[in-house]
């Protein structure tokens, strides 16, 4: 497996990965839930109607890659062999966290125990650990525990405070919980000497944490990054942060972004169940308002409230119609109509599942994008994962080191 752990080394997997992309674009760009008919219907070799065949236990099996190669569609099973092998990423060890040792659910102590491990390497000379969006600071208080050190949290919520403070008690943790926006000016909270870590800090309080530790002069930092399309910049386009990918003329669309961190392998079982219900409500109007249009385009319902959908399928349309303005068809049956949502729905979420194959790599290419940028500065990054991804789909970690030595070529 080869290692991401140079500048050659990113680069040459970021320009690979944005050629894949490029190429199969027609494949991942329209979205089947607002086009019904994407560019590549009828084109590969039966996997139309093979995708729209599957019922939704057979796309649960199929997104979640439980469905067995075998039975598989050729055609599918290829572009998935071609995804993997692009985004093949070294995994690092994983210990087996003791169970309800910090009073946390079963993965998140699995993906703190893990990316804390993998964040401890060449960190023993740290003077302290500064979580980046803390919550209750689980992670900083595992990390000071075993480095023997003392724990800043970087936190926004206040509330978590007391509960933060009595874990670290209990742990004998020394701990500051420091309530603070982390997209204000916090960079001269920040040491040299610190190790400064952030599990999920979503889209721009990633990067902010990032752009901070290289400003502080941080010799040792860790993100693993989510959320990629939550940030301000609401351009249609978001220019990569790394010279060697905007030279190769890389761009990062809105929605390519979301769709980056669009599965559902975690998720629970009736939150799917909600999702497929409100997506065959939202597909049921939208069909009656194609009719009473008489145009064939998506209308965008904006957030849905949740007791819109707790009601009959009339009931929502005409809901949803009056606070939207919106014009229903003169006559229409709410039965039929359900079932036709529900239906096209099925549909649009089984033709998806193609589109579902380049998650991967489009995730990949924003991570060594920002790990290049890094790497471009002179730091010695690594781009690994840290735990699997029936823990977490967002399991990357960018390591960064500085001071000590130059990027490897």
């Amino acid at each position: 497996m080869s290692e991401l752990d140079s500048l050659a080394a990113l680069a040459s997997r970021g320009e690979a990965l944005w050629r894949y992309l490029q190429s199969s674009g027609p494949l991942w760009r329209s979205r089947p839930f607002t086009d019904p008919q994407p560019p590549w219907v009828g084109t590969l070799d039966g996997l139309t109607g093979w995708l729209d065949a599957l019922p939704h236990d057979e796309i649960d099996a199929l997104d979640s890659g439980r469905m067995p190669l075998q039975e598989l569609h050729p055609t599918l099973a290829a572009i998935q062999h071609e995804s993997a092998e692009l985004c093949r990423v070294p995994h690092l060890s994983n210990p087996v966290p003791s169970r309800g040792e910090w009073r946390v659910p079963g993965r998140k102590l699995q993906q703190i125990v893990s990316f804390g491990q993998g964040c401890r390497e060449g960190a023993d000379a740290c003077a302290r650990v500064v979580e980046w969006c803390a919550g209750k600071g689980h992670l900083g208080r595992n990390l000071g525990r075993d480095l023997g050190v003392p724990v800043e949290l970087l936190e926004l919520n206040g509330e978590l405070a007391s509960s933060a403070r009595e874990l670290a008690r209990r742990a004998g943790v020394d701990l500051t919980f420091t309530q603070v926006d982390v997209l204000g000016d916090v960079v001269a909270r920040l040491d040299v000497d610190d190790l400064v870590v952030g599990l999920h800090a979503c889209g721009e309080l990633g990067l902010k944490m990032l752009d901070d530790c290289v400003a502080a002069g941080v010799r040792h930092f860790a993100l693993a990054p989510c959320c990629y399309h939550r940030i301000s910049d609401l351009a249609a386009k978001v220019q990569p942060r790394s010279n060697t990918l905007a030279a190769l003329g890389v761009t990062f669309e809105h929605s390519m972004l979301r769709l980056s961190t669009a599965d559902e392998v975690v998720a629970p079982g009736r939150t799917r169940r909600r999702r497929i219900h409100g997506n065959g409500y939202r597909l049921g109007l939208d069909n009656l308002l194609r009719q009473a249009l008489g145009q064939d385009v998506y209308t965008p319902l904006g957030t849905v409230l949740a007791d819109e959908l707790s009601g009959s399928f009339e009931t929502f349309c005409r809901r949803v119609a009056e606070r939207l303005n919106l014009q229903l068809p003169d006559s229409w049956s709410p039965e039929v109509s359900e079932r036709a949502g529900h239906e096209r729905a099925r549909i649009a979420r089984a033709r998806g599942m193609l589109r579902a194959q380049f998650r991967r790599p489009i995730e990949l290419l924003v991570v060594i994008d920002r790990a290049l940028s890094l790497a471009e500065m002179g730091l010695d990054v690594d781009v690994n994962t840290f735990c699997g991804r029936e823990v977490t789909p967002r399991n990357l970690l960018i390591r960064a080191r500085q001071g000590g030595g130059k990027a490897r070529h």
